[in-house]
């Protein structure tokens, strides 16, 4: 790029006018940001799971914080849920990698339910020296998800152990269906990073018929080259989170390879969703799309993300 050399005052008269320009796009975003906080929140699958835990907890005779579901953060601070004839206030207490340990601690809860991946050791260790209690959830297959889950409402909160549970056990008791394909799930792009080994949506994936070509890997969610990435795959399966995978944004990495998308919460969330889960997923599976050939490259603005940067924006339940 041609640089210009200018006087003083030419640079401050056209630094002025770059900073109008910038002061607009900023309030355009924030203008943007308040419309997004202002839209409805329908009570989909997750926050059905949290209004379920906050009622049984209720019934319990317990006030308990769900510090484990990302999407806490993106909520406004005060949020209701309905469960049936009960409204719940559920107070955002920040994200999973910095809950506000010190509001938690106000808000006085007899539970605060954590996961081993989701949450860090130091604030389950600070939580707990300020006299809460704090059940730690870790969950690496299906069957381990359920009985977690059965333990929790059972043991955790005292309440009967709900029907989904059961109604979940019975959509995945199907067998594995022939043939088993190899397959790769990636959950990052620039640098790519897939699912490998030891993780819940790997096991669930075996369920679905699908061998995942990088869990002989060391790391639970390995970084692979454009080259690895695509090496032994029969299907490619691209999921809309963390990495949000698009029909124009993903598929073009796999010239010639069927590619199926996905709903990430099918494929990594355990709650009431489990329950269509496997049928949503087994259907996707059985229309994948195949790209044509591109000799074209494809340029963003992420190209120069570090593996760094990708942790940061990847969920804990989807990091090594």
């Amino acid at each position: 790029m041609k640089t210009h050399v200018v006087s003083a005052q030419q640079w401050e008269a056209a630094r002025e006018q770059m900073l109008v320009k910038e002061k607009t796009l900023t309030r355009a975003r924030d203008a943007l940001a308040a419309e997004r906080r202002r839209m409805p929140h329908g009570l989909d699958s997750t926050l059905s799971y949290l209004a379920m835990i906050e009622s049984a907890g209720a019934h319990a005779g317990m006030r308990v914080l769900e510090a484990v579901l990302d999407q806490y953060s993106k909520l406004d601070s005060q949020l209701q849920l309905r469960q049936g004839d009960t409204v719940l206030a559920v107070e955002r207490v920040r994200g999973t990698k910095n809950p506000h340990v010190r509001r938690i601690a106000e808000l006085a809860p007899d539970l605060v339910i954590c996961n081993q991946e989701e949450n860090r050791r130091i604030d389950v260790d600070r939580l707990r020296t300020a006299g809460i209690a704090v059940w730690v959830t870790r969950i690496r297959t299906v069957d381990e998800a359920f009985a977690s889950m059965s333990r929790l409402f059972t043991a955790a909160l005292g309440v009967d152990r709900p029907n989904w549970l059961s109604e979940a056990e019975s959509a995945w008791a199907a067998p594995v269906p022939d043939p088993v394909r190899n397959a790769v799930i990636p959950i990052w792009r620039d640098p790519w990073m897939v699912v490998g080994r030891d993780t819940f949506t790997g096991d669930l994936a075996g369920r679905l018929g699908l061998r995942l070509v990088h869990a002989d890997r060391p790391d639970r969610y390995p970084t692979v080259s454009t080259a690895e990435l695509v090496s032994g795959v029969d299907l490619a399966v691209l999921p809309d989170e963390p990495y949000v995978f698009t029909e124009t944004d993903g598929p073009e990495a796999f010239p010639d390879i069927p590619v199926a998308l996905v709903s990430g919460r099918d494929l990594t969330w355990y709650g009431p969703s489990l329950v269509t889960a496997r049928a949503r997923l087994s259907d996707r599976l059985a229309r994948p799309t195949t790209p044509a050939p591109t000799s074209t490259s494809r340029t963003t603005c992420c190209s120069a993300v570090t593996t760094r940067h990708a942790a940061r924006h990847c969920p804990a339940r989807l990091r090594s």
